[in-house]
């Protein structure tokens, strides 16, 4: 067994991520994890359960930084007013906030799913939606 590459996230220092090349490796029957030659499927169920986990992160990092764009926005002084009052301001902190709500939909009904059993293709479109929090800030 060997791993030709490791791939270097920022940000998930902690996660070792890279490839695995197995040459000539036996393993006992009674060590197989699923049917021969269906490994491939096991790995997408494991990709439902990560896109999933991702979900969580990434909106632990949309809602701080939301936090941080609103007390910005309600602090910061420009041309004689707080940038909370100017109205395009306030619509990009508005929009943010449904993204985030739409973001965390998702997300949870991606885990309950993932929760109640449901995996594989079932599982595969609800685990993998994105909402785009912010394209403009």
């Amino acid at each position: 067994m060997s791993f030709p590459r490791l791939y270097d996230f920022m940000g998930r220092r902690g996660s070792i991520v890279g490839e695995v090349a197995m040459d000539e490796v036996r393993v006992p029957e009674e060590n197989l994890l699923g049917e021969v030659n269906c490994g491939f499927n096991i790995m997408l169920c494991a990709f439902n359960f990560e896109r999933v986990i991702l979900g969580g992160s990434g909106l632990g990092v949309a809602r701080a930084a939301f936090e941080i764009a609103s007390q910005h926005a309600q602090a910061r002084v420009s041309f004689g007013q707080k940038l909370g009052q100017k109205q395009l301001i306030w619509d990009m902190i508005a929009q943010m906030s449904w993204k985030i709500d739409a973001a965390e939909l998702l997300t949870h009904r991606a885990a309950k799913m993932y929760d109640s059993g449901i995996d594989g293709k079932d599982l595969m479109r609800e685990a993998g939606q994105r909402v785009q929090v912010n394209d403009e800030l």
